[in-house]
């Protein structure tokens, strides 16, 4: 007595926190105002519900006899959470039958839906839990669709560069390589922020990681918008190539990273041009690179 379930032996006045006399009506095969999937399994559980329209077609004369004794109502409840708990095993839901114990009304009810084929197998939808062979899509319920998590280090769709800049777009006062890139190429910078792809890509490209290492960190798997992404920033970088190849007067001569005598043959995302061999292809090279490194 005081579990929440009226249970065989539990009557209202033996047990009255059990077995309320409320204006609802369990036992009816519908979840009323008042019961709750504890204190009454037989209607409210997301199991019922899923086999309440089979039962009341195919076993309707069980179904009442069964309704009008609470101590059957109460052994089918138990069998009911029982059942909930098998995930469609067969021999499980046979077994739950036990939870009628003596009980001849409740094992005849328990039978006729059985039989008739009212006990659906696979995962129960409603039960709070998402089970196998639930997905978000069949079952929204149970398996919330996975969203974004602000600093989590990966960029996904309904994160932008806006609602989340750690995890699109990385460190730095800019977005871009470099202030120059935002400053003068603001319409493909723009476009860039907006999409979770190319913003994630911008972060990859400030960590020196390539493409393929960048999808598998933020664990990118839409072929398409990889594509859509990857076309933003080739836009993005051809402008900021193009506007801001060396804008402010920096040489292939001057001292490079790591304390090189030059810079020939390096690259530096954050560097305003380049002077290894790529830069002709990309059209960032330094002014000087002709002069400096012959070689590349």
């Amino acid at each position: 007595c005081g579990d929440g379930t009226c249970a065989p032996g539990e009557t209202a006045n033996t047990c009255p926190q059990d077995c309320k006399t409320t204006t609802n009506n369990c036992g009816n095969l519908k979840c009323d105002d008042g019961e709750t999937k504890t204190s009454c399994p037989y209607d409210c559980s997301p199991f019922a519900a899923q086999i309440s329209a089979c039962a009341q077609s195919k076993c309707s004369a069980d179904a009442a006899a069964c309704s009008a004794q609470p101590t059957c109502v109460a052994a089918v409840g138990a069998a009911i959470v029982c059942v909930e708990a098998c995930k469609g095993e067969s021999n499980c839901i046979v077994g739950c039958a036990s939870k009628a114990g003596n009980d001849a009304t409740a094992m005849k009810f328990l039978l006729c839906i059985n039989t008739n084929g009212c006990v659906p197998t696979g995962p129960t939808c409603g039960n709070g839990k998402c089970e196998d062979g639930e997905t978000s899509s069949t079952c929204a319920a149970d398996c919330k669709p996975a969203g974004p998590t602000c600093g989590d280090g990966k960029c996904i769709k309904g994160e932008t560069y806006s609602s989340c800049k750690q995890d699109c777009g990385g460190s730095g006062g800019t977005f871009s390589q470099n202030t120059c890139w935002d400053s003068k190429c603001t319409k493909e910078s723009a476009a860039c922020k907006a999409d979770y792809i190319c913003s994630g890509y911008i972060g990859c490209i400030k960590a020196d990681k390539d493409g393929d290492a960048c999808a598998k960190q933020h664990g990118w798997t839409d072929k398409t918008d990889i594509d859509n992404g990857g076309d933003l920033l080739d836009a993005l970088q051809k402008c900021g190539w193009k506007a801001c190849a060396d804008p402010n007067g920096a040489k292939c001569s001057s001292p490079g990273k790591d304390g090189a005598k030059n810079r020939c043959g390096q690259y530096d995302s954050t560097w305003p041009c380049n002077c290894d061999s790529g830069c002709t292809k990309f059209g960032d090279c330094c002014s000087d690179y002709k002069a400096t490194c012959p070689s590349e």
